[in-house]
């Protein structure tokens, strides 16, 4: 019980109602490299539930404990969703709201289930990983966004995307099991500029038993340099991913970004 008090309290910085967001206490990862910032994050995220796996044997891939929570986790009727409205934005720059011009990059792996769908509205995507001992899943669903500045500088980006869904352990100790979300802006063009910046809204280990998200609300925001004249693409989305060293983890998701911002500095 102790554990899954502690994992409803650290799920519980990523619930906020569409009428009262906030800024939570998530911890940020920015990163720049020689490709698109989507790849520069997977990179990481993979390299990460690597060494949260490290020395962990692989066991039968029984993920039933964690089945029978999110199995019967449906998608929210319509009327359910609640997206909050963009800001303001002077005349002359950015918003996008779904559906979204592009897809970007919508992708999943590991050893474990993993399932990601987009779909051509390309701003709604659903979410679905398992992982047994010894696994890792992970997720990364993101529209792509198209714009071209007038000159050259550093624009500011903000989004918020909507979560329905939930998240479940059955694990003996803390640290068996991990469970991650986060947001994600990227510079996926020109890609010699590529960089990414990853809000990190959940990461805990240790719960027993299901959390569930209901409008959940993550924000996140972050500055990029441009250049005048050049067509840039940026990515707009979430990541998803568990692992086990031993008990299961998983998460069933159903998102849908509601608006990303690009403003001139």
């Amino acid at each position: 019980m102790q554990a899954t008090m502690i994992a409803l309290a650290v799920a519980g910085m990523l619930l906020a109602e569409t009428a009262g967001m906030a800024e939570d206490d998530a911890h940020v990862c920015t990163r720049a490299g020689d490709k698109q910032g989507p790849l520069l994050l997977l990179d990481d995220l993979r390299a990460a539930l690597a060494e949260f796996l490290a020395g962990a044997p692989e066991a039968a891939a029984d993920t039933s404990a964690v089945d029978a929570m999110l199995d019967g986790v449906v998608p929210p009727a319509e009327e359910a969703w609640r997206l909050p409205e963009p800001p303001e934005l002077p005349e002359g720059q950015w918003v996008f709201v779904p559906p979204m011009p592009r897809g970007c990059n919508n992708s999943s792996g590991g050893t474990g289930l993993n399932l990601v769908e987009a779909g051509e509205h390309r701003g709604q995507f659903t979410i679905d990983l398992r992982a047994g001992a010894g696994q890792d899943s992970w997720a990364l669903a993101s529209p792509c966004l198209v714009f071209t500045p007038d000159r050259d500088g550093m624009v500011r980006c903000r989004t918020a995307i909507v979560l329905h869904g939930a998240l479940a352990a059955d694990a003996q100790a803390a640290g068996d099991t991990l469970l991650r979300i986060g947001t994600m802006l990227a510079h996926c063009h020109p890609k010699d500029r590529g960089s990414y910046s990853e809000r990190v809204a959940l990461e805990g280990g240790g719960m027993t038993g299901m959390v569930r998200l209901d409008n959940a609300v993550l924000l996140h925001e972050a500055t990029f340099p441009v250049q005048g004249g050049v067509e840039h693409l940026f990515g707009v989305g979430v990541t998803g991913a568990c692992a086990a060293r031993a008990g299961t983890a998983g998460m069933r998701l159903f998102g849908r970004v509601a608006y990303l911002t690009v403003e001139m500095q």
